[in-house]
């Protein structure tokens, strides 16, 4: 007879695969864990990559009790001793006799982390030092260090938070394998306080491993990062964000940009200092670098345009809010061979030849194109787009216009439209033209052009379609696979009811739900039976 496979025969690789789905939800992860020992030795090790994620913030400094027990004797000493006040280092001491009293634990958890967020750590600390906090020091105002001198409560309680991080920083990243690694301290009230760096040294061989890095905020930098540029090589996704207004920085990331041998991602916020070094060392990645995102980044040299032109796997550009028009252009004709398959530009004004030389360059690639630009500064773009854009699959745009439709009868690949409701319908004036048609026109031509794949349609704004309109665009509607539709509406949904469901019946689906908010927009949602 033939033995039954459960769950606890399973052979050791598919019991991690398994695991390994439920990676980003802790909760299941934990319930896992109590199932058997099995379970457990496989559960353990996948929830505790992102340790600082198991628990909800104001318990994490139960992590921090867990890490502690993991130091050696001397590390401990060495801890205890670098404490200015004689009341933290008396709690400290009663903390790891009382730790030491009980079982060693049943893991090396700090081997298991990968994800090393810098913020959590100092915010875990800070919640350890409340919980451990004697009853002197809540209704103390000035204690005396080890040397008899009085101390200000606040600069003990900055203090031993900073130690404390610096502490469990050695011995995470002396025991862990980390390959994400984040440091922002702009986020956090605490962090602007309390944030300041070791002195690394060459002797740091942890950062090797690093795969992923995440640095902001107003702190020291410089250290870090010609640390880093020394010895990471394996860096593949590298984000920077801002700096505060009061705190003058001038960070050269081009040595650690060059530095990696295969860096794909490249994202930078709010940096407000001169990023020549930055964009001059982008061309040593050249064959590497696929996505590049800029946001709320204003610089008087421009955009990097110039520098991830030759760029030969670049798939997605994104420009968030990146500076008023460029009158001067910067690209031939020939000069970008970027292979672009996603190019978002949002409030970002480039030069009109330098967006067509963008599309034309990706080389028919392009699958999702976002414009949220007041396209009156790029005449015959739609033109461009529909010419050279055949794979289009989503087009996002802030501009209902007849230009949406020259797109629509050559883009037979699109499957999401949708119209954002940054600006209006501008009462009929024309994108090109002075004998525009009116919306209910334009609907209905956007219905009589949709491709056979068109899934979604989004028109966000308010009130632009009256029931008759509605009723046009589903009789002309060419797609049989319209799953989603949101549009501005006035009127009764009552009126409209019968030609949703007509069109579901003709095109096999269900009707699943009908939403009218405040009287302004309508939504409805099919599915196929």
């Amino acid at each position: 007879m033939q033995k039954k496979r459960t769950a606890e025969t399973l052979a050791p690789e598919l019991f991690y695969l398994i695991f390994q789905n439920l990676e980003e939800e802790p909760v299941n992860l934990l319930n896992c864990s109590l199932v058997s020992r099995r379970w457990c030795s496989f559960a353990i090790p996948i929830l505790w990559k992102k340790s600082f994620n198991i628990c909800s913030s104001h318990k994490r400094y139960k992590l921090v009790r867990i890490y502690l027990k993991l130091s050696s004797q001397e590390e401990r000493f060495s801890f205890i001793d670098s404490l200015i006040s004689k009341d933290s280092q008396y709690a400290l001491e009663a903390f790891y006799q009382e730790k030491f009293s009980r079982k060693p634990a049943l893991f090396n958890y700090a081997s298991f982390l990968q994800q090393l967020d810098y913020l959590k750590l100092v915010e875990s600390a800070s919640l350890f030092w409340d919980q451990l906090r004697h009853k002197e020091d809540r209704t103390t105002i000035v204690l005396v260090d080890k040397n008899n001198n009085r101390v200000d409560l606040k600069n003990i309680s900055i203090s031993n938070i900073e130690k404390l991080t610096h502490h469990l920083w050695d011995i995470l990243l002396s025991r862990a394998k980390v390959t994400f690694l984040k440091i922002d301290s702009s986020r956090s009230y605490i962090g602007k306080m309390v944030v300041a760096l070791h002195k690394f040294k060459l002797s740091n061989s942890y950062f090797s491993r690093i795969q992923k890095f995440t640095c902001g905020g107003g702190f020291a930098k410089d250290n870090l990062i010609d640390i880093m540029s020394q010895i990471c090589r394996e860096i593949e996704e590298i984000t920077i964000l801002s700096t505060s207004a009061a705190f003058n920085e001038k960070i050269d990331w081009g040595p650690l940009i060059k530095a990696q041998r295969n860096l794909k991602i490249l994202k930078l916020r709010s940096v407000r200092y001169d990023l020549t070094g930055l964009y001059n060392s982008l061309s040593s990645q050249i064959n590497s670098l696929r996505h590049v995102k800029l946001e709320l980044c204003l610089y008087q040299q421009g955009l990097p345009l110039i520098s991830l032109a030759t760029c030969k796997n670049l798939e997605s550009l994104s420009l968030f809010y990146c500076g008023v028009h460029q009158c001067e252009k910067v690209l031939t004709e020939s000069s970008f061979i970027a292979p672009l398959k996603s190019l978002q530009l949002n409030t970002t004004y480039i030069h009109k030849d330098d967006l067509i030389n963008l599309i034309i360059g990706s080389n028919k690639n392009l699958e999702e194109l976002i414009l949220d630009i007041d396209l009156k500064h790029y005449p015959f773009i739609d033109r461009i787009i529909s010419d050279h854009c055949p794979n289009l699959v989503t087009l996002t745009t802030s501009y209902f216009s007849k230009y949406i439709i020259t797109i629509m009868k050559k883009c037979k690949n699109l499957e999401i439209l949708n119209v954002r409701s940054t600006t209006t319908y501008n009462k009929g004036r024309s994108l090109y033209e002075s004998d525009l048609p009116t919306p209910g026109q334009i609907f209905e031509e956007i219905a009589i052009n949709s491709s056979k794949k068109l899934k979604k349609v989004i028109i966000q704004i308010s009130k632009l379609f009256n029931p008759e309109e509605i009723k046009n665009f589903f009789k002309n509607c060419q797609t049989s696979s319209l799953e989603y539709l949101v549009v501005g509406f006035r009127g009764n949904k009552k009126e409209v009811e019968e030609s949703f469901n007509r069109y579901a019946i003709r095109s096999g689906f269900n009707v699943t739900s009908i939403i009218y908010e405040n009287r302004e927009e309508l939504r409805v949602k099919f599915r196929k039976k």
